[in-house]
């Protein structure tokens, strides 16, 4: 790749569009300039913007919102114009949708990733469009038009932390540890019926949790109720070195977004998932059933069931009997998974 080729990364939103692009972002670091364009990027704290040149422009989800889908384009067009992109990369979500408009019409070359089991609108609206989109799971590519292509999900590079490690960063005990948090939005639901399933838990199990709330605003009465429990937990808003509690974990209960997906079958984490009932086209659902179905590593659990007495239950199923089952089915998993990378792809085929 030319040091001289400029590559647009199209992302914003939640951490399954912006980890992928970020990792994608170092994999090419020095190997040509690199740009962010989406909308939200200043406040998103999943987005390191002290780390990597980017560019704001306006967008909804709204179709109907005309005055914000032309300002967001106009806004892309002049980034085009400006920054002249050898290649947009984009990540999908509402948050990239001006600046494909725009690269459709000044017929800028485009490449699509999309993280989900199940494409979201973008992604699928633009792929006729694209010169590949590239996915993550084999079963997303009967939902596209064009050149489709199955790749790892770019990941930052991650240091190994031994089991015993990963527990003291966290100041945590050598015994069975649940890894709880709901991914980089937050659950309240899995956050409240979890503290009622621990209590639960405990009549029977000795355990310990690392809890990442998501949000601050029950952070003191959480952090109280383990304590007035007496169960060893590290409870914490938000964890920047997420790749330290996954190697600290035993058994993760979790969302099934796209980012949160990956890294458990990167991990090898057993997993019980309660995919967010909301999500656009019920696409964290279809990760789930990937994980739970096809591959057999974990156990899916909808809100409407979601109560304390029913995860609990759960929880327990899985810590006496199908820990080792799972564990081996993701290793499995891990085995045949494709070994093309994103970067490399981007360097070989396009630049």
């Amino acid at each position: 790749m030319s040091k001289s080729k400029k590559i647009l990364l199209a992302a914003g939103g939640t951490g399954g569009h912006l980890f992928p692009a970020q990792a994608l972002a170092d994999d090419l670091h020095g190997k040509g300039e690199i740009l962010f364009c989406g909308s939200g990027l200043t406040t998103n704290r999943c987005f390191q913007k002290e780390r990597f040149k980017f560019t704001e422009i306006v967008s909804t989800e709204k179709f109907f919102s005309l005055f914000l889908l032309a300002k967001g384009f106009f806004q892309s067009l002049r980034v085009l114009n400006s920054f002249k992109p050898d290649l947009i990369v984009g990540f999908g979500s509402f948050h990239t949708l001006p600046i494909l408009v725009a690269a459709v019409i000044k017929k800028v070359p485009f490449i699509l990733y999309e993280s989900n089991a199940y494409p979201g609108k973008v992604i699928r609206l633009f792929s006729r469009f694209a010169k590949c989109t590239y996915v993550s799971f084999e079963s997303a590519k009967k939902h596209l038009r064009g050149k489709c292509v199955v790749v790892q999900m770019p990941a930052c590079k991650k240091q190994f932390f031994p089991k015993e490690e990963a527990r003291n960063y966290f100041g945590l005990k050598e015994k069975k540890t649940l890894l709880v948090f709901g991914g980089s939005q937050g659950a309240l639901a899995i956050n409240a019926h979890f503290i009622k399933a621990a209590e639960l838990l405990k009549k029977t199990h000795d355990f310990q949790v690392i809890h990442l709330l998501g949000k601050n605003e029950n952070y003191d009465k959480m952090k109280r109720e383990y304590e007035q429990l007496q169960i060893d937990a590290c409870v914490k808003v938000f964890e920047e070195s997420m790749f330290i509690a996954w190697q600290a974990a035993d058994l993760v209960i979790c969302r099934a977004g796209a980012a949160s997906v990956f890294e458990q079958l990167h991990y090898g984490i057993p997993g019980i998932l309660i995919p967010y009932p909301y999500a656009t086209d019920m696409h964290q659902e279809a990760n789930a059933r990937f994980v739970t179905e096809d591959v057999r590593g974990g156990k899916l659990l909808v809100q409407k069931d979601l109560s304390a007495e029913k995860l609990r239950e759960i929880i327990v199923e899985c810590l006496d009997k199908e820990l080792e089952n799972m564990g081996t089915a993701l290793q499995g998993f891990k085995e045949k998974t494709p070994q093309k990378t994103l970067s490399d792809l981007i360097g070989q085929q396009f630049l």
